[in-house]
Formats: C-alpha cells, sequence, structure tokens
C-alpha cells in the first residue's frame, strides 16, 4: 500500500541513535528514545529520565512522529524512569493534536512511579494505560 510505503520512507527520519552526542553537550541526564512500527501503528519509547534538560528530544521524536498521522501512536512508558512537568505537558499537547488530527493515541505500560506521576498532576482521568504493549484497545484509547 501507499501509505505503508510513505510511513516506512518518513521513519527514516528517525535517527537510529539515542543522541549521546546532543546530551553531552548540554549536560541533560541520559534519555533514549526509539521508534518502531507495527503495521500501522507507530511506537515512542522513550528509556530514562524526561527532565528539563532533555525534554527536547523527546518532543522531537514525538511531533515528528504526529507529523506522520499513523492510525495509532502509542507512548511505551515500560522504559521510563521518571517524568517532570515537561514531560507531562508534552504528552498533554500531543493528546490534543492527535485528536484534532484524528488519530488515536495510547501510552503503554509505565511504572508505578510515573503512574504516580500521572496522578499527582492530575492527568490520569486523561490518559488509558494498558499493562501490555499491543494490548491497547481500538477504540478509546483516552479517556474522555
Amino acid at each position: 500500500m501507499k501509505y505503508q510505503a510513505d510511513l516506512a520512507n518518513q521513519l527514516e527520519m528517525f535517527e537510529p541513535h539515542s543522541h549521546r552526542a546532543d546530551r553531552a553537550a548540554s549536560g541533560a541526564e541520559a534519555l533514549d528514545c526509539r521508534v518502531s512500527r507495527r503495521g500501522e501503528t507507530l511506537v515512542i519509547a522513550p528509556f530514562g529520565r524526561i527532565d528539563g534538560g532533555n525534554a527536547a528530544i523527546f518532543d522531537v521524536r514525538l511531533s515528528r512522529a504526529l507529523k506522520l498521522s499513523p492510525e495509532r501512536l502509542i507512548i511505551d512508558l515500560g522504559g521510563l524512569l521518571s517524568i517532570s512537568s515537561h514531560g507531562l505537558r508534552i504528552l498533554a499537547r500531543s493528546k490534543r493534536e492527535a485528536a484534532l488530527a484524528g488519530f488515536e493515541m495510547a501510552i503503554a505500560r509505565p511504572s508505578q512511579a510515573v503512574r504516580d506521576i500521572l496522578c499527582i498532576a492530575g492527568m490520569t482521568p486523561f490518559f488509558t494505560t494498558n499493562e501490555g504493549l499491543f494490548d491497547v484497545p481500538e477504540r478509546g484509547l483516552y479517556g474522555a
């Protein structure tokens, strides 16, 4: 399909490395952010911590993914140790952008620490959380 070929070509803009040079220059704490595809679903998986010093890495990856308008976008939080208000702001903005673009977005596998942060920030009503990466329901990925 043309859509699949276009998506595969556009995924090449996601660099496979973890921006180590960018982190070294900025002094930011380590953040790996990997992108993969499963069918028409795009998965972004940050590893480490998202804070003010490295949130731009996550923001760039997520913004690029949103521009691809996949049928579904899953943010796999299984490797995320913590997330600051910078990361929460990026998730909230991305949720709005995905809804406006008409495609689904979900978060999956958040650790207990990340769940607690989402709860304290009052964001849990807006996100459906899934224990497994691909057990996301076909519809209703976010709460009302």
